[in-house]
């Protein structure tokens, strides 16, 4: 059961990021705050591919909060991680939500950072993939090179809660994969042993010359006091 109701105070903020900005905020939480690492050019080049880590942060230094679960889905109402999200699997048939597949799970293609080792779930994380075709060239390695395909999915989701517990105030939790200028939602609840937040926000990377402007159209979720609110 989630600690706090869900509050939306929708904002609009353009976040300039330089190349040699290490991450940017793009959802400021009471508990919990949603980084990026500066989406950085993957691939051939074909559809303009943008890759960058997400991760979550425990702002409250407060060691019982640290995230330790993620859930994104339907059963409580949330989406997961949506947007055109580039994939690469075989056939839809082999897909890679997590890193278990190192062959298929390379810099183009969308999954979260952790192994089905590590984490127990009801719901094993899920993507989605096939949905509409991508040209840009597999780069799988090992026996399945010769069968992989890429494409784009719109969804990346799941329950999964790391066995033992957080391993700090930061978990880094999914490598995300997009064209440039495509919106990513983020609408899911992150868990701590000692309360936890409902995520939701959304963000445009664009390209500049001589930066990269993120455009977020996020939501605060306010659960105790006030959130804190991005500066321009």
């Amino acid at each position: 059961m989630h600690l706090y109701p869900r509050l939306l105070i929708l904002s609009v903020f353009l976040v300039f990021v330089s190349a040699a900005t290490a991450e940017t905020t793009v959802f400021f939480g009471i508990t919990y705050d949603v980084v990026i690492s500066a989406p950085m050019p993957v691939g051939d080049g074909t559809e303009s591919l943008r890759a960058f880590t997400l991760a979550i942060v425990n702002t409250t230094g407060n060691a019982m909060l640290n995230p330790a679960g993620f859930d994104g889905t339907a059963l409580f109402g949330y989406t997961g991680i949506s947007g055109k999200l580039h994939q690469q699997d075989v056939a839809s048939l082999i897909r890679t939500p997590t890193t278990d597949n190192t062959d298929l799970a390379t810099d183009i293609d969308t999954h979260f950072l952790f192994t089905m080792a590590d984490v127990l779930a009801v719901t094993a994380p899920v993507e989605t993939s096939g949905l509409l075709a991508s040209g840009e060239a597999p780069n799988a390695t090992g026996p399945l090179a010769a069968f992989a395909q890429t494409s784009f999915g719109d969804n990346l989701t799941g329950d999964p809660a790391l066995i033992g517990g957080a391993t700090g105030p930061r978990w880094d939790l999914a490598y995300i994969v997009v064209p440039q200028g495509e919106l990513i939602t983020l609408d899911f609840v992150i868990n701590g042993f000692d309360g936890s937040e409902d995520i939701f926000a959304s963000f445009e990377v664009v390209p500049e010359p001589t930066s990269l402007s993120l455009l977020s159209i996020g939501a605060i979720l306010a659960m105790k006091g006030r959130p804190k609110l991005p500066s321009l």
